[in-house]
């Protein structure tokens, strides 16, 4: 048996799995894919923000509460060169 490790975008090992290129991933539920989920663990879901910002005076928030607020995501993935 060989066993590889590594890490990519969610929606990368979901494609990776319904083509046969990998046998078992962890990732997010992506209901784009054809796969069946199991759930092995869950993560709290983490907001940074500077510290005086008026949320931080809460200990949890709702997301509803972050409707509004000004977000920074990573939008699209850089590829190398050759893809």
């Amino acid at each position: 048996m060989d066993v590889t490790v590594s890490s990519d975008y969610s929606p990368d090992l979901a494609e990776g799995l319904e083509q046969g290129r990998l046998d078992l991933a962890f990732l997010r539920a992506d209901l784009d894919f054809d796969l069946t989920y199991q759930v092995v663990g869950q993560e709290p879901l983490v907001v940074l923000m500077p510290s005086d910002h008026p949320l931080t005076t809460f200990e949890a928030i709702h997301p509803q509460q972050l409707v509004g607020q000004p977000f920074i995501a990573m939008v699209n993935k850089l590829k190398s060169c050759g893809e």
